[in-house]
């Protein structure tokens, strides 16, 4: 009877403890691990958690899905190899052809990449002359990157090249619009005293998922509230409410 008693306890405490081993490990496997990239106002780190636009999105879609997820912030080389790698599920950033390994599943959102300088800029020739800003290893169209003649000035990245502007050491600042406008708002300088930009390109921006992902009907489960989503234009309402 004694031994009887202290094995069907010993089996309980073994099914308790297999319970408490297995429970976590499947809900990690259900988790989805996304990646947002460094770059305000899509991404930066405030109190030590991810905030900026693309985070306050992907919690959104989470809170909306249902579906579990994992966000977390790197710079953006590390966000590309971590997708290639299979170590992140997806992301939300600019859509590039080239990158093998990482699927575009979802269009989000269009952004300008932009010419913009105190005066109105109404065509390429109108960059003629102008010392024009521009952050490191930034490409923008072919034309532009690759015309020796303008007067490009680069800075390590766009906080620093907005204050070079501010300060009249460039004429001109080129990159993507939201995140030039948000630099300069940053600095207190009025946006709307800026003439009208020129237009050199267009980049849209995907939920892109890395081919190495194992969670595929996880990421399935997020296309409808995804689609819900961008058909009320959230990704457009958080950048508004970041220029408030």
């Amino acid at each position: 009877m004694i031994t009887h008693y202290f094995s069907k306890k010993n089996l309980g405490l073994i099914v308790l403890l297999v319970a408490l081993y297995i429970n976590p490990l499947a809900a990690q496997a259900s988790t989805l691990t996304a990646v947002a990239f460094e770059l305000r106002p899509w991404g930066e780190r405030v109190n030590s958690s991810p905030s900026g636009i693309i985070p306050e999105y992907i919690k959104a879609l989470e809170e909306k899905s249902k579906v579990d997820i994992d966000l977390r912030l790197v710079p953006y080389g590390r966000m590309i190899s971590m997708l290639k790698n299979g170590d992140a599920d997806f992301a939300i950033f600019y859509k590039t052809e080239s990158l093998n390994g990482i699927t575009p599943l979802k269009f989000i959102n269009s952004q300008n990449n932009i010419v913009v300088a105190r005066g109105d800029l109404n065509s390429y020739s109108s960059l003629d002359g102008l010392n024009i800003g521009i952050g490191l290893n930034i490409l923008l169209n072919n034309q532009f990157d690759q015309d020796e003649t303008l007067r490009k000035r680069s800075a390590k990245d766009y906080a620093r090249v907005s204050k070079m502007f501010q300060s009249n050491r460039v004429d001109a600042i080129a990159g993507n619009e939201t995140v030039i406008y948000s630099e300069l708002g940053r600095l207190g300088f009025n946006v709307n005293q800026l003439g009208k930009p020129f237009v050199l390109g267009e980049k849209e921006i995907w939920l892109q998922v890395s081919d190495k992902s194992k969670r595929k009907d996880q990421i399935d489960a997020l296309m409808p509230s995804l689609e819900e989503m961008v058909n009320k234009k959230e990704f457009e309402s958080l950048i508004e409410k970041h220029f408030k």
